[in-house]
């Protein structure tokens, strides 16, 4: 991920890009088809540890953009 000011000297913008950046923007669009509020990466889930102990899995999904499935957990 890169995150910073891109743009001409004139007209600044600050974004952020990279694989992981475009993961979580498909995850977050993955919230409509299963009527969530919050969706996270198995990485993600393995971060959180004993807290990530009531995360529901959603089993392995498809993921527009990527060749293999990931596996998607609920959260809430």
């Amino acid at each position: 991920m890169v995150a910073g000011n891109v743009g001409s000297p004139r007209r600044k913008e600050y974004t952020v890009i990279g694989d992981t950046v475009n993961f979580a923007a498909r995850l977050e669009a993955l919230n409509k088809e299963f009527n969530s509020q919050l969706l996270i990466s198995a990485a993600v889930r393995d971060a959180l540890g004993k807290d990530g102990g009531d995360a529901l899995s959603l089993g392995d999904i498809a993921i527009r953009g990527y060749d293999q499935p990931m596996t998607v957990w609920q959260l809430g």
